[in-house]
């Protein structure tokens, strides 16, 4: 099975989301899927290549897109998960997966990676890591629509 993550935080960044996404990867490639991990450029070049090679060798492809500032940390918002979002978009219509999994529910990019799974007709796997108050906005608006069309959310 091609398995594609689109996660705002992945390694060499330090957390509990990125930590889960790497272990998750990691484990159903051990199992033989193909799996494509989609997330933003660090701008630690050195320990990047480190941490993508030995995923490549262990069968995880890592896709690194460029970001654009966003002026959204002011406003308490995750800007990490915000700012990779407009190259996502072509990325994810390149991609030719058998389910996409996003990670962070409510963020911009799980958004397009929905919508982006309904054009393409692939199911869709929404993992939900936390819920700030700021969220509560989005999901009242658009994530609980997305919550209840979603092959999966965990």
């Amino acid at each position: 099975m091609r398995i594609l993550m689109v996660s705002g935080g992945f390694p060499p960044k330090i957390g509990g989301v990125e930590n889960y996404v790497y272990n998750l990867s990691r484990a159903l490639a051990q199992r033989g899927h193909h799996v494509t991990v989609i997330t933003y450029a660090e701008r630690n070049a050195s320990m990047i290549q480190r941490i993508d090679r030995r995923l490549r060798m262990e069968g995880v492809q890592v896709h690194r897109l460029n970001t654009i500032p966003t002026g959204l940390q002011r406003r308490h918002i995750n800007s990490h998960y915000t700012r990779f979002a407009p190259s996502l978009v072509s990325r994810l219509i390149k991609e030719d997966a058998d389910i996409v999994d996003s990670h962070s529910y409510p963020a911009l990019h799980t958004d397009l990676v929905f919508k982006a799974s309904r054009k393409t007709s692939t199911p869709c796997v929404i993992h939900v890591h936390g819920m700030h108050h700021v969220h509560h906005l989005h999901h009242f608006l658009a994530g609980s629509r997305e919550l209840r069309e979603v092959e999966v959310s965990s």
